[in-house]
């Protein structure tokens, strides 16, 4: 069974070490920095096998270059609609693409809204997903155009994976989101939530998520009424949604 090693990066940002525990390959996801991901390889005795980009964002692709001084062959993978902005890429990836590490498929998952290009790998059989910045702990990523509509696609895709499914998440939000989440559920739905909360809190619970995350939760009458919205637009409830978590 596949291990994952977190690996704290810049100020809050993860990036995650795959790892295939008999032959102590790994692959790199997500890297913005070189230093935390060598020396965490060397502590644990690894070599890299790929790189894998969940998107182009600097603070998750900062770190490829450096890393490809070391290990000069290495591929790195990204969806193909990023291929042009990340000029190290090697394969580029779409929907519904199998990639295989450690005896292991990783279906790739588009989910646009936060990032054009933005995808998420998916390993069914060890439950784990590497979703970016589309979810985090209580809340989902960032919109900054408007792909109100393409990110609502993308958090109810998550949504509807086995429910112990793993999200391993882009950044360490889920303390400030929680507060957010509260003021929409209310201090009952968070408190369980609440009391068992530590850093680092990934990998989160899709589990949980469907329980305290309001954005997978568009058509409760706490998200409706924080909203001041009628039921049967989940779509509509999602953009309100988000629109005030930006200004919470």
């Amino acid at each position: 069974m596949l291990e994952v090693l977190v690996v704290p990066v810049l100020r809050d940002n993860y990036t995650y070490l795959v790892v295939d525990p008999p032959s102590r390959e790994c692959l790199v996801i997500d890297p913005p920095e070189v230093e935390p991901v060598l020396r965490r390889m060397e502590q644990e005795g690894l070599k890299p096998k790929a790189i894998w980009l969940t998107h182009h964002h600097n603070d998750h692709i900062a770190g490829v270059p450096g890393l490809l001084k070391q290990y000069r062959e290495l591929p790195v993978v990204a969806s193909a609609r990023d291929a042009q902005r990340i000029p190290q890429v090697t394969k580029s990836v779409k929907d519904g693409d199998i990639l295989e590490f450690g005896g292991e498929e990783a279906c790739v998952l588009e989910v646009p809204g936060h990032a054009e290009g933005h995808i998420a790998y998916h390993f069914p059989k060890s439950a784990h997903l590497f979703c970016g910045d589309v979810i985090f702990g209580a809340s989902c990523g960032a919109v900054f155009g408007n792909t109100y509509s393409e990110m609502y696609e993308s958090v109810t895709r998550v949504s509807k994976l086995p429910p112990e499914t793993k999200l391993w998440v882009g950044h360490e939000y889920t303390a400030k989101n929680l507060i957010f989440a509260e003021a929409v559920l209310g201090e009952e739905a968070l408190r369980a939530r609440k009391k068992d909360f530590k850093v680092p809190s990934v990998p989160l619970s899709l589990e949980e998520e469907l329980q305290t995350n309001a954005f997978m939760r568009l058509e409760s009458p706490e998200v409706l009424s924080y909203v001041d919205l009628e039921p049967g637009d989940p779509e509509a409830t999602f953009k309100a949604l988000r629109q005030a978590k930006d200004r919470f």
